[in-house]
């Protein structure tokens, strides 16, 4: 049972981190009527999910250092509001071009939300306790990833793709509120260095040399670039290959999260009991078997949704114990400097992202044979990881126990 209070700052922490994904996902059932309505090509409508992706990630960068020095809250906001004017000229956008760069100025500001989330819930939870409640965070950023494109084809069916963007706006204007009125300062003690050059470059320097952040932080950067690659491709596969219609394509995503809400379950359920390490490789195996279980579908001549969605949604399965493992992981020993963990963190996790939808953005939609290898991929290169991650992890601790004796 969550308190009341801790139910309210998790809701806000939900928005925070979310506004993001719903970015992703609330316009994909819209692609192929996007191309139409701005008379351009497939290639150029992904990549309005690419450029969106790729941005997100690298203004995270810079959001971090920022909270850590003037507090998470007030960048939040700023944040929120940059996020507001992208996404206006996104429902106003003539043209591929300025829908672009709407997404890019939307993506600058989205990227607080992001990177906030993760530093405000470093800076009040650590270890399991902090896989636990990411956990609650990860089954209401199912329910928000099952909705998204849902109500994007009913949208797109009903009134056309501009007002995906509208219903972006409003959620983005729910969020600014939500911070403004209801969200406390979780930061304690406020670094005023934090953006100078030389704390900026030594605090990122010494994350990235850090195997145990790497580690786990390519875990989670692994399993959002199989999941982007599915969002890159598929509105296009199942609506001009296989034929579905916008409201159709949107319902698949009730299977996504599914998946998702039953890797937030299990992991919540038995992370206090068998550890996260365990935890997150059983996470990193289901996400290898949903990729071969595709691609041996795949090589047998099966093209239809079930043989794609079933392993997807075994996928994101996996994904999700792999996300609230790997964050809890990654941050754990990096406390005084959550904020540029946070930035980092989000910042490799989102340019996977990008990578995946790059890739796709530019393969032909003819089957689900260079996905599925997509997502035995990042399986097989996500337990490398992890083993590089827990090896160190182990040193750690051996070297902080002999060196308090």
């Amino acid at each position: 049972m969550i308190h009341p209070s801790l139910f309210v700052f998790l809701s806000i922490i939900l928005i925070l981190s979310t506004i993001g994904f719903v970015a992703t996902d609330i316009y994909l059932p819209s692609f192929p009527a996007i191309q139409s309505g701005l008379a351009t090509s497939t290639s150029a409508v992904k990549l309005t999910l690419s450029f969106f992706l790729l941005f997100f990630a690298l203004s995270q960068i810079f959001y971090g250092p920022l909270s850590d020095q003037y507090g998470r809250r007030k960048i939040a906001i700023f944040g929120l509001l940059l996020g507001v004017i992208g996404t206006l000229i996104c429902c106003i956008a003539p043209n591929i071009s300025v829908l672009i760069a709407g997404r890019i100025i939307q993506a600058l500001g989205m990227g607080a939300g992001a990177t906030l989330a993760r530093a405000i819930m470093r800076d009040c939870f650590s270890g399991d306790d902090l896989a636990h409640h990411w956990s609650f965070v990860g089954m209401g950023t199912a329910a928000l990833m099952a909705a998204a494109p849902a109500i994007g084809g009913y949208i797109q069916a009903d009134l056309g793709w501009r007002f995906n963007f509208v219903f972006l706006l409003l959620y983005t204007l729910c969020g600014l509120i939500a911070v403004s009125l209801r969200l406390p300062e979780t930061l304690i003690e406020k670094n005023p260095l934090s953006t100078k050059r030389a704390t900026f470059i030594a605090n990122y320097m010494h994350l990235l040399k850090n195997p145990i952040f790497i580690g786990y932080n390519m875990c989670a950067c692994l399993a959002l670039l199989g999941d982007m690659a599915f969002y890159t491709i598929s509105p296009f596969l199942f609506e001009t290959i296989l034929g579905l219609s916008a409201v159709q394509y949107g319902w698949l995503a009730l299977i996504i999260a599914a998946g998702i809400t039953i890797g937030a379950m299990c992991n919540t359920t038995f992370v206090k009991k068998v550890g996260r390490h365990h935890m997150l490789v059983m996470g990193i195996f289901i996400m290898t078997f949903s990729g071969a279980l595709m691609l041996l579908l795949a090589l047998l001549g099966y093209l239809n949704v079930l043989v794609i969605m079933l392993p997807m949604g075994m996928y994101m399965w996996g994904a999700a114990i792999t996300w609230a493992n790997s964050f809890a992981g990654a941050f754990t020993p990096f406390a005084k400097i959550a904020g540029f963990a946070a930035a980092l963190y989000g910042c490799f996790q989102i340019l996977g992202g990008s990578v995946g939808s790059t890739l796709m953005a530019f393969i032909p939609e003819k089957n689900q044979i260079p996905l599925s290898i997509v997502l035995l991929a990042t399986g097989v290169l996500s337990y490398l990881f992890q083993w590089v991650a827990f090896r160190y992890s182990v040193k750690h601790l051996i070297h902080k126990d002999a060196h308090k004796e």
